[in-house]
């Protein structure tokens, strides 16, 4: 089971799901989380971003998540709050 974690910054009006369990160092930080954010982008986002951000609701998250299932084939995810 791929778990999986929605957030929104409201900063940036940007809803983006982030997979907690896929953390790396990059050139931009020493801690990144694998994202996925609308128009089915994959990218990597720091802790930074995530803790100015806050978990979406369900309403606002529904639709991102069926992108990921219908779209890209994402199956068996664990919506973590």
């Amino acid at each position: 089971m791929t778990q999986i974690k929605f957030f929104y910054n409201q900063e940036n009006e940007d809803l983006f799901a982030i997979f907690p369990n896929d953390i790396f160092r990059g050139i931009f930080g020493d801690k990144l989380f694998s994202c996925y954010s609308r128009v089915g982008q994959h990218s990597a986002c720091g802790t930074d971003y995530v803790q100015e951000s806050r978990l979406a609701k369900e309403d606002e998250y529904i639709p991102l998540l069926n992108e990921m299932i219908y779209n890209y084939g994402y199956k068996d995810l664990e919506i973590l709050m």
